[in-house]
């Protein structure tokens, strides 16, 4: 395959990861000043058979499902795309070009301060946004700025430390293509890592703070000269679109398309497990049925994991050719981690665009918007109630989408609803949230 077909064939693998880059989005700008958010006092926080595919099916019956009752309470309003980061005993609230974080009181207050070195200025549509945050405050902290480059056409990552009284660079800026997913993830408690795909090359791993464990390298693709020529890649993980951390410096990688598995698979669906003191990363494929077809697309990969023996992955999938009777059929695929094996289960709610494990319970978010609690292996319709009851507060709350549910420093556990407004601006309303296993 010659150079224009593999810029093809990237081009089209690139219009699906689109949709995976959007599935966590980093905070949008504002173009807008930024107002003053009013933040209102409040009460501190006092091995089983293999199961089939599910192809994509409407939303379940609520009436047919068993609910479980969660209360929530308006924090404020923010004019941003918000995201909590909890580093060590501090949490910080990403706001676009602003830094907000959680007082002791459980109050969100502005923090000007610990923005120092960052550079994010508001004057400027395209100034650097925080996308992650890790480690230990204030001896081991980290930071991960995005800014676009290339007039929008590529994407800039750097890499941040704190210092006595602000951030400092720790690295160059790191270009990446914009359609392509990246994932950043904690690395012990005191480091960070980031994975960040290459067309073409092997995909970049970022390690800071992981002098006394080394993260192990991603396993290299193993390729026959003809697979060479048709796709080359140098590892397996093509681009990583989830992740979830088992126990401290045990994470898992997911990818829906990988290349060059050892064993002669390829571009297959798969997890890279990256345990310090191991010699590399570990691969493997999930178990599928035997009816879907090689050629399948997967993406939309969404993971969590509540312990070592307990996660969950959850990915859509298409085919990549419409068959004779029909256009490409679409798959769900739902499989839990029991500390040995991945085993598939019914992909009963459908298409998961959010999995989150958070205050000893699953939380997943379907296509329809609607939110489910899993208890074991039931999944329960979340009821919501609004605390004060305001009729207002339910139609604001239909109008935005769940983007994160994070448990801060202290145990409150938060959610974040964003919606975009016009011009490419954001709004987010925060909430805290209380609920009974």
């Amino acid at each position: 395959m010659d150079s224009t077909a593999q810029t093809l064939r990237w081009a089209q693998f690139a219009a699906v990861l689109i949709a995976m880059a959007c599935a966590e989005r980093p905070p949008a700008p504002v173009r807008a000043g930024f107002p003053k958010p009013s933040l209102p006092t409040l009460p501190g926080p006092g091995q089983a058979s293999a199961a089939p595919l599910a192809s994509v099916v409407e939303p379940p019956v609520a009436e047919a499902r068993p609910t479980t009752l969660v209360t929530r309470q308006l924090v404020t309003e923010l004019p941003c795309d918000a995201r909590f980061f909890v580093v060590g005993t501090r949490t910080f609230v990403a706001c676009d070009q602003h830094l907000f974080f959680v007082d002791e009181r459980g109050i969100i207050v502005d923090d000007t301060v610990h923005a120092a070195g960052l550079g994010l200025d508001s004057s400027d549509w395209w100034s650097p946004r925080i996308v992650s945050m890790a480690g230990q405050w204030p001896r081991a902290a980290w930071a991960v700025t995005q800014q676009a480059a290339e007039g929008g056409n590529a994407i800039d990552l750097k890499f941040f430390r704190w210092h006595k009284d602000r951030w400092v660079a720790v690295t160059k800026a790191i270009q990446l293509g914009s359609p392509f997913p990246f994932v950043v993830f904690p690395w012990g408690g005191t480091g960070l890592v980031a994975l960040a795909p290459a067309p073409f090359e092997a995909t970049r791993l970022l390690a800071f703070g992981a002098e006394t464990t080394p993260v192990p390298p991603l396993t290299k693709a193993i390729q026959t000269q003809q697979q060479a020529d048709e796709y080359p890649c140098k590892t397996a993980i093509l681009a990583p679109e989830a992740w979830t951390e088992l126990a401290s410096h045990d994470i898992l990688v997911f990818s829906g398309q990988l290349c060059g598995v050892p064993g002669g698979a390829e571009r297959a669906f798969g997890v890279e497990r990256l345990r310090g003191g191991q010699q590399g990363g570990e691969l493997t494929l999930f178990p599928l049925p035997a009816e879907v077809p090689r050629a399948v697309l997967w993406h939309d990969v969404v993971a969590a994991a509540r312990a070592p023996t307990d996660a969950l992955v959850a990915a859509s999938g298409i085919e990549e050719r419409a068959g004779p009777d029909g256009p490409p059929r679409q798959f769900q695929y739902l499989a839990h981690w029991d500390g040995v094996a991945w085993h598939p289960e019914p992909a009963s709610l459908g298409k998961l665009t959010a999995l989150w494990a958070e205050a000893g319970a699953y939380w997943a978010i379907d296509s329809a918007g609607a939110t489910w609690l899993r208890r074991g292996a039931r999944w329960f319709l979340v009821e919501w109630r609004e605390l004060p009851p305001s009729s207002a507060a339910d139609t604001a709350w239909t109008q935005a989408q769940i983007v994160q549910l994070r448990t801060d420093a202290a145990g409150t556990l938060w959610l974040v609803r964003s919606e975009e407004r016009p011009q490419g601006s954001y709004a987010s309303r925060v909430y805290r949230l209380r609920f009974e296993l």
